[in-house]
């Protein structure tokens, strides 16, 4: 019995080689995860950590950017208050309704 409290228990963990392999595969089809554990497990240099972030990070930011400016020509407010002005303007007419739906309509044109 005294043997068996000397035996010390081995560090049964994941080999470096079997978390290289998920950090790549992560790296390829989850790529913020892979980030993650790249920079927790991988004991690369931190140039080379930095280069393999650096350029899709750039396309990232990239694709947001051009996701915020598209999203900004759709909703565009300042053209949005002068519509709201405009139909405002239209409402304030004494003369007939069809009047005041070609006003709409050309503020909508707008």
């Amino acid at each position: 019995m005294a043997d068996n409290q000397n035996i010390q228990v081995k560090n049964e963990g994941l080999s470096y080689d079997t978390k290289t392999l998920i950090v790549v595969l992560t790296l390829i089809f989850a790529y913020p995860v892979g980030l993650i554990l790249m920079f927790m497990w991988m004991k690369w240099k931190t140039w080379l950590k930095l280069l393999i972030a650096f350029p899709v990070g750039l396309i990232i930011l990239a694709f947001m950017g051009v996701f915020a400016v598209g999203l900004l020509a759709v909703v565009n407010p300042s053209a949005q208050i002068q519509k709201g002005k405009c139909v405002a303007e239209c409402r304030t007419f004494n003369e007939t309704s069809a009047t005041k739906i070609d006003c709409v309509k050309k503020c909508s044109v707008q």
